[in-house]
């Protein structure tokens, strides 16, 4: 009963009857309170899973990142030690060098800034700070097929949330599981106990 409402009188016609009507199709304030608590707690173990995921990705694009170190120093050597070919044929070694240089460089850095942005996020998503940059760093990775693409997807569609956003606005309003916690199941149980015996 609401407090300050006032209990009808039994002995009416059918007040008693509709009050006890209404009481009951109300909704449970800590219902309410424990379903949210278990969204979160699913948006919450999401966002570890993601997080995870970013940095696993962050470790693949570095290391794939060093595959044009070869075309760097094949140019380095072009460049500053011009080889001799016989016969006297003209080769633009010094170009050609410059060129292999300056695209396996381009593509050494662009890979590790790269993996940089994608291992920020996932320290992001962890933190559940810098939404758009976790927004922009996902449709990025939709562009490397099939791992990024599943990785950005996946992290676009949680970060779609209404509740995952509410999160970023408000930092820290639910904290990770406990490390004794087995699996989300396990503290989604929890947590309705917790609110039960309250």
């Amino acid at each position: 009963m609401i407090p300050g409402e006032k209990m009808p009188d039994p002995a009416g016609d059918d007040s008693f009857a509709r009050f006890l009507s209404n009481l009951s199709s109300r909704p449970s304030r800590g219902m309410k309170l424990t379903e949210k608590t278990i969204l979160m707690n699913d948006d919450v173990n999401n966002l570890r899973l993601l997080s995870i995921g970013h940095y696993v990705g962050a470790a693949i694009t570095a290391l794939f990142a060093c595959i044009p170190i070869i075309h760097l120093t094949i140019g380095l050597v072009f460049l500053f030690n011009t080889p001799t070919f016989p016969g006297g044929d003209p080769f633009p070694a010094q170009a050609f060098g410059l060129m292999f240089a300056l695209l396996g460089g381009a593509f050494v850095v662009s890979g590790w800034a790269l993996a940089a942005c994608i291992f920020v996020a996932g320290r992001s998503l962890a933190a559940r700070k810098r939404y758009l940059f976790c927004i922009i760093v996902a449709a990025i990775n939709c562009a490397f097929f099939p791992l990024g693409t599943v990785l950005g997807v996946l992290t676009i569609l949680v970060l779609s949330r209404s509740t995952v956003k509410a999160m970023f606005q408000q930092p820290g309003t639910l904290d990770a599981p406990p490390a004794s916690v087995s699996g989300p199941g396990a503290w989604r149980e929890n947590t309705v106990v917790g609110q039960s015996d309250d």
